[in-house]
């Protein structure tokens, strides 16, 4: 099947696609207008789990913003949670209006795309064990995860992944952990939704960064993929110059970027 992977509506294919996937893990709402989606956790308290983002697809006019905007924010009020709106980044005139409502930037991430029956060879060094997430090694998940991510609210992360990929039996939910000899030093969730296989939760502990854990736990990942004949493969990262070139140098596709604003206090 031909497809182009800037179409706008392949674009809010795939954001449709990711949230559906985090609904199954984080999210407890997933809310829907004409022009734009509001998602909300009672579990975690993050801008990357509450948010109000535009979509790929829609032109704005000025008096749909301002009424999105205050919807937003008399929503994440009623959360009590912090107000924030993710654009895409060619929408700048938008982020410009914001400003006036006191939003700041924050952060901008990129969303990656990778083609599982693409030809792109892979170098990975075979030098670590794969093994997949159970209840049995789930502390070496945790140790990891808390390692390489170290965020404020990883307890509540981390309960969220173990009901999602060790406490229910799950064909969709795949957790997978990467070992040197018997020390865990990486991990990957995969969450499977109709022909779209999102790709969360990667890290690897400090020590053994740059050694081709990454692309051992990726190669692992497409495998599974094609297997299952899941083609498009989704990977959301903040944008850095070092995680941009990791990813460009390993096959993936940049297909749009978002930029956050948060309000400010």
């Amino acid at each position: 099947m031909e497809f182009n992977i800037y179409d706008k509506n392949f674009c809010h294919m795939i954001e449709k696609s990711n949230y559906q996937m985090l609904k199954s893990v984080y999210l407890t709402e997933v809310i829907q207008y004409e022009y734009g989606t509001i998602v909300q956790s009672k579990k975690i308290n993050n801008p990357w789990y509450n948010h109000a983002f535009i979509s790929q697809d829609k032109t704005w006019d000025i008096k749909k913003i301002d009424d999105f905007i205050l919807i937003c924010s008399l929503y994440f009020k009623m959360k009590k949670r912090k107000s924030c709106i993710y654009l895409p980044e060619e929408l700048k005139e938008i982020g410009s209006f914001l400003k006036t409502w006191k939003y700041h930037i924050f952060e901008k991430e990129n969303w990656w795309y990778f083609d599982a029956f693409s030809t792109f060879q892979w170098a990975s060094i075979h030098d670590f064990l794969i093994y997949e997430l159970t209840a049995n090694n789930f502390n070496d998940f945790k140790k990891v995860f808390s390692v390489g991510f170290q965020l404020q609210d990883n307890i509540e992360h981390i309960r969220c992944l173990r009901k999602a990929f060790v406490g229910q039996k799950s064909t969709t939910h795949i957790g997978i952990i990467a070992y040197k000899e018997f020390t865990p030093v990486g991990t990957l969730c995969m969450i499977i939704y109709e022909k779209f296989c999102g790709i969360y939760a990667v890290t690897t502990i400090p020590k053994y960064r740059n050694q081709g854990v990454f692309t051992f736990l990726f190669e692992y990942a497409i495998q599974i993929c094609r297997v299952r004949g899941i083609q498009h493969i989704l990977l959301q990262a903040v944008s850095t110059d070092e995680c941009n070139e990791v990813y460009k140098k390993r096959g993936f596709t940049n297909i749009f970027s978002r930029i956050g604003y948060l309000l400010d206090n």
